[in-house]
């Protein structure tokens, strides 16, 4: 999930240099990385141990 923390660092400085502010497309788009890494996050501390490495 900390991979995908530039995203709101992104945001900040597009908004402190270039004044720029994102638009409903953006957001989403944003919305949609975030519950990806979310989801991916929580699938993989879900799942328990890794079943290849019983013997």
């Amino acid at each position: 999930m900390f991979d995908n923390g530039y995203l709101v660092f992104a945001l900040f400085w597009s908004n402190l240099i270039f004044g720029d502010r994102p638009g409903f497309i953006d957001l989403l788009g944003i919305v949609l990385i975030g519950s990806g890494a979310l989801l991916a996050t929580t699938a993989s501390a879900n799942r328990g141990p890794d079943q290849s490495e019983r013997n």
